[in-house]
């Protein structure tokens, strides 16, 4: 069977199994599909007969409201890894760097052209923090710079000054800095984290994604409660997501120093435990908001 980097062939799977797999390879919301999404889908029915509009007219002006950024800013894509490969393949850059571990689909993209990938090592002893000396591998032989904010797999946020400063030396250097924040939005003070000031005064490119637990995400968000929203920040860490997982890579490593597993399939297990009591809670909660709502003053 191939071996695919992003993403489990599930369908590979099945042709030669004849059943389907546990796959714990991508970090797919286990809800399945947001019941707003599946309105949404239907709605659409009717239009099925054409391509969509190429250029996501409806959609990017939607966006921008959201995001607070110009339409015209704003390039949509088949998910985060459709943009970074279209966006090396557009750029051609000779040299890159990145950091180690770090998201797989930007060094995988980068090698389709031949482009030299830099890793910088984070390290153990600093908690796989970005470190003052990121800013000195930086230089003129680089042309594009990776970021993950967070950091994907290891969860750490770069603190926006020191992303600034990282932008600032992208600028001097003539290098392109594509900050990736599709992790970002989960967490609640995300709106003081972002780096869309920073758009404007230099080099800057920001990947935002639709992407992973937002089937439970607008009603934690509609309850805000403290304790809830802790235990969605906590479950939201890529760690879980690496304990369950069967297939590994370099970057998988970096958990096993900690995992408190016997096997993936405990962890999965653990995990889709504490999940279903956590949507219940949610379930009820909500439930409990919309009475005290509907109950007439």
């Amino acid at each position: 069977m191939e071996q695919l980097v992003h993403g489990g062939d599930w369908a590979g799977y099945r042709a030669q199994f004849g059943r389907d797999a546990l796959d714990f390879s991508a970090n797919v919301s286990p809800l399945g599909l947001p019941e707003g999404v599946a309105k949404a889908i239907t709605a659409a029915l009717p239009t099925a007969d054409r391509y969509p509009d190429p250029l996501c007219r409806e959609l990017r002006a939607k966006l921008a409201l959201h995001e607070g950024v110009p339409a015209d800013h704003i390039l949509c894509g088949n998910g985060a890894a459709d943009l970074i490969f279209r966006l090396v393949w557009a750029r051609k850059p000779r040299r890159a760097l990145v950091t180690a571990p770090t998201f797989a689909e930007y060094a995988a993209a980068l090698e389709t052209i031949g482009c030299t990938v830099e890793r910088f090592i984070l390290q153990a002893a600093d908690d796989f923090a970005v470190p003052e000396a990121f800013l000195s591998a930086i230089d003129d032989r680089v042309d594009l710079v990776f970021l993950c904010q967070p950091n994907n797999p290891t969860g750490q946020l770069t603190p926006p000054d020191f992303v600034a400063r990282i932008l600032q030396r992208c600028t001097a250097c003539g290098a392109l800095l594509v900050l990736d924040e599709c992790f970002l939005d989960f967490l609640p003070d995300h709106a003081q984290l972002t780096a869309k000031p920073l758009l404007g005064s230099g080099d800057l490119l920001i990947l935002k994604a639709f992407t992973k637990l937002y089937a439970l995400r607008e009603k934690v968000h509609q309850l805000n409660s403290p304790d809830l929203n802790y235990v969605w920040r906590f479950m939201q860490s890529s760690d879980h997501f690496y304990y369950m997982a069967t297939k590994w890579f370099s970057d998988g490593d970096v958990h096993s120093y900690f995992n408190p597993y016997g096997s993936p399939y405990e962890a999965f297990v653990n995990y889709m435990n504490v999940l279903s009591d956590f949507e219940i809670q949610i379930q009820r909660r909500l439930e409990a908001y919309q009475n005290k709502q509907a109950v007439p003053a």
